[in-house]
């Protein structure tokens, strides 16, 4: 039994009830490997190798929940994804792979709802016919604009234009501001937010005179609606003929319908993510709140993207202090009222002010620290003159710059550096209050030079931590800092060292070895999960962030036909060996 690291595997049928393993199988595991990755984790994939007849029944399946612990502390949960089933000479085997919550729920639940909709086009607010509509033209220039023809109009005659949720959806609020603007020849009209279904006015502006009203309306509905309507009506008029020059209208401008009553923001969208996903826990305990929330009006998912997507698009938009957030999921084990579920995290990307809870030296060669590293001082990424390319809510191309906010540049990193632009493209519909948030967050971050780290800290056995605490290399976590101690010359907060995050780990349990990961400090943009490759045969796991093979040797995290020949031992023996007994044999013969 290693010293730090003594991994288990556990498997539940439903909730948190555990399967029985008559046969032990689990307990003869070999070639366990794991990764976590933030954001959009926090568990990524695993994969395991169970010797055992192939055709043979067995009480696991696919979508079983599978937990890994050390000791009794969880290291890993997720869901199997594949069984591969294979004969060798050595013997007969399933290896299984699993996929974390993210991956197996986030990415597979699709959502359509708007929550808050500024579009003003035919197709989302059509003309319900049935009414007066021929006696009325309408324009869409930027607003709606509804005109009465120079035609005799009697008593309740309208134009009326609906907005219809998808289903499932409905309407809580509704905001605008409006233009009513009437003559002598017709001055008796309303203008306002109609509720067919109840038949009822639900508020509205009314002229029985000559002239103009201005103002907004902030309506919640009493009782939410499916559909709702935006209309023009000859109230209590005698017949009444408007002028044929355009002169009498009724205008519809900033136009917002919203799914929800409160504010749209990350922290909104969040909870209501929970409230949809049925798959994960319904705790919200682990959202977080900004102290400066960011509006994110208009927000839609109009065509049925994954929930793993709105939680990042919304994330990445950070609050209105220009911080970064990230999502990510936790184990199940973490709810109050555990039920087997994982529970959705939302939270401020960790600060580099001199917290952290890893630490390594370049004096830990050779004891915990397998491999040299590179890092890379680069200069070439500064950027310090933001640009913001955006679509408008109305899909025209605009551009935010110094010119229309001076915060949108850094005087001192221009004296510095020179002036070097940065353009920033947003891929859906914005405005410019957001598009100052993400500029002024890359601002902030990319005005300075960037330390990177250009190849992967692998570590054995464990990680020192802060204030000497020892983390097993099992238990080392994606979303936490990593600070390397050597850097005296860089002081951050109260400490000295250079801090990173850890953006995702690869754990082997053969060798004990957790590779590291590590991201840019503050870096604005999130990553999104993907499985890693599995080669075919019993040399499953094995692969870098981009899919590339590790190479072989000490970090190596494969077994081969040939190895074994090396070792003078066969598949068989070696799924039975302990981990402790493995790396013997390896070293022996210099493997």
């Amino acid at each position: 039994m290693s010293k730090y690291n003594n991994l288990s595997i556990e498997a539940y049928s439903t909730g948190t009830t555990r399967i029985i393993d008559p046969k032990q199988d689990l307990l003869r595991t070999q070639g366990i490997q794991f990764r976590t990755q933030y954001p959009g984790g926090l568990y990524a994939d695993a994969s395991f190798f169970v010797p055992r007849p192939i055709v043979d029944w067995w009480e696991l399946n696919g979508a079983t929940r599978i937990v890994l612990r050390n000791d009794t502390r969880q290291v890993y949960e997720g869901y199997i994804t594949n069984f591969q089933r294979e004969v060798t000479d050595g013997g007969q085997g399933v290896l299984v792979r699993t996929i974390g919550g993210w991956g197996h729920i986030l990415m597979n639940w699709a959502i359509r709802k708007r929550w808050a909709d500024d579009r003003i086009t035919e197709n989302v607010w059509p003309i319900r016919t049935g009414n007066a509509e021929d006696k009325f033209t309408v324009d869409r220039n930027s607003r709606i604009q509804i005109m009465p023809k120079n035609v005799a109009f009697t008593q309740f005659d309208s134009h009326n234009l609906r907005y219809i949720m998808p289903t499932g959806e409905t309407i809580k609020r509704v905001t605008f501001n409006y233009n009513l603007t009437t003559t002598a020849a017709a001055p008796t009209w309303r203008l306002g937010l109609y509720d067919t279904i109840g038949t009822a006015w639900l508020d509205y502006v009314d002229r029985s005179t000559a002239g103009t009203s201005t103002g907004s309306i902030d309506h919640s509905l009493g009782t939410a609606r499916n559909y709702i309507e935006l209309s023009l009506n000859s109230f209590n008029a005698s017949p009444q003929t408007p002028p044929a020059d355009g002169s009498m209208f009724g205008r519809f401008t900033n136009i917002h319908v919203y799914s929800e009553t409160g504010s749209i923001n990350m922290e909104e969208i969040a909870k209501d993510v929970i409230g949809a996903v049925t798959d994960i826990n319904s705790e919200t305990r682990f959202i977080s709140a900004a102290g400066t929330p960011l509006s994110l009006v208009p927000f839609m998912a109009d065509n049925f993207e994954s929930a793993a997507e709105i939680i990042n698009r919304a994330a990445n938009q950070g609050d209105g202090a220009y911080n970064r957030w990230g999502a990510y999921l936790i184990g199940s084990e973490r709810a109050y009222v555990p039920d087997g579920k994982p529970l959705l995290v939302l939270s401020q990307y960790p600060a580099m002010t001199g917290a952290y809870e890893y630490a390594i030296s370049l004096n830990d060669l050779g004891i915990n620290l397998l491999t040299p590293f590179t890092i890379s001082e680069d200069y070439d990424s500064i950027v310090n003159w933001i640009i913001i390319q955006y679509n408008d809510t109305l899909g025209v191309q605009q551009y935010w710059t110094p010119d229309d906010n001076a915060a949108l540049k850094d005087d001192t990193s221009i004296a510095a550096y020179g002036r070097r632009a940065g353009i920033i493209s947003i891929p859906d519909s914005s405005t410019p209050t957001i598009a100052e948030a993400i500029g002024q967050r890359y601002l902030a971050i990319y005005k300075d030079p960037q330390y990177r780290l250009t190849t992967p800290i692998t570590v054995r056995g464990f990680i020192r931590g802060k204030d000497g605490m020892i983390h097993s290399a099992s238990e080392i976590r994606s979303s936490y800092r990593l600070r390397i101690e050597d850097f005296a010359s860089i002081k951050i907060g109260s400490g000295q060292g250079l801090p990173f995050v850890v953006t995702q780990t690869a754990y082997d349990n053969d060798t004990e070895t957790c590779q590291l990961t590590i991201g840019i400090p503050d870096a604005p943009l999130l990553l999104r999960f993907t499985p890693m490759k599995a080669p075919p045969g019993f040399e499953h796991g094995g692969r870098q962030e981009d899919g590339s093979s590790i190479p072989t040797g000490d970090t190596g995290r494969t077994i081969t036909d040939a190895m074994l020949a090396k070792m003078r031992t066969t598949r068989a023996k070696w799924a039975k060996m302990t981990p402790r007994q493995r790396r013997a044999l390896k070293k022996k013969y210099g493997l």
